[in-house]
């Protein structure tokens, strides 16, 4: 019997490592999924190897992807979770975090707006883990500025063990 895993990438910093994983668990037998949950300057790149390496991939809006030509290749899988308004406030909120602007000057505004876009993060990822049931969640490095703490938070709570694959130097 296959074990199922399921592939976290953020970033293409995370996504070299992270393929080789993916291959290797492929090789042994067993069922990676790539979950690309943000868009990233090289992702559609990404995409491309993981289709190349025959290995099943998914985006943030719950799209399979399935195809080399990345315009066609998107079949729905269930209806879209997310607005266009919450995807550009998610990019923003994590540019801005990244760089440590957005927490500099606090506001109460602020605030709830963080603990807004954290009960989102939660939701979309206990929808997730809930649709994949992985035996094991593997993500690329914990940094701030992308939701790490969200995924091994929940995965914890279902019981799925996780795995932080650090990047090459």
């Amino acid at each position: 019997m296959s074990e199922k895993y399921l592939i976290v990438v953020h970033t293409n910093t995370f996504f070299v490592e992270l393929l080789r994983v993916a291959k290797l668990l492929q090789q042994k037998g067993n069922e990676p999924r790539i979950l690309f949950p943000y868009p990233y300057p090289t992702r559609k790149e990404d995409i491309k190897q993981c289709i190349e390496a025959n290995l099943e991939c998914f985006n943030e809006e719950d799209l399979y992807i399935t195809q080399l030509d990345l315009k066609s290749q998107i079949t729905q899988k269930q209806s879209k979770t997310k607005t266009l308004f919450f995807r550009f406030y998610l990019r923003i909120v994590t540019l801005l975090t990244r760089f440590n602007i957005f927490f500099q000057q606090s506001t109460i505004a602020q605030l709830i707006n963080e603990a807004q876009l954290f009960k989102k993060q939660f939701k979309f990822v206990n929808k997730v883990l809930n649709e994949q049931q992985p035996d094991l969640l593997i993500l690329g490095g914990d940094m701030a500025g992308y939701d790490t703490s969200v995924y091994i938070k929940v995965a914890h709570k279902k019981n799925i063990p996780v795995v932080l694959v650090p990047s090459k130097p």
